[in-house]
């Protein structure tokens, strides 16, 4: 376990790897945590973090997903106003 300098709780740091905004993770270990071992408390806290950041690369998936669709959405609508434009000026 990895101890923060003027913090008086136990807690867990650990790397988040490849992720754009977060460098670390912190977890701030309960009281009654002293007879746990340490590889358990790190699994535990892995499995949080892996957890999450599946999540934010779904979010980025899907984000990505909804601006090609809109992009796609637009260059369509843009393809109708244009041929509707030419069938109105060939009358």
């Amino acid at each position: 376990m990895l101890g923060l300098k003027g913090v008086s709780k136990s807690v867990i740091e650990l790397p988040v790897p490849d992720h754009a905004y977060f460098e670390r993770a912190v977890f701030y270990l309960k009281p009654n945590c002293n007879g746990v071992p340490a590889k358990a408390l790190h699994r535990e806290a892995e499995k949080w973090i892996g957890e999450i950041l599946p999540r934010q690369k779904q979010i980025a998936v899907s984000t990505a997903k909804q601006f090609g669709m809109m992009l796609s959405s637009a260059a369509l609508g843009a393809v109708i106003c244009g041929a509707v434009i030419f069938l109105i000026q060939s009358i």
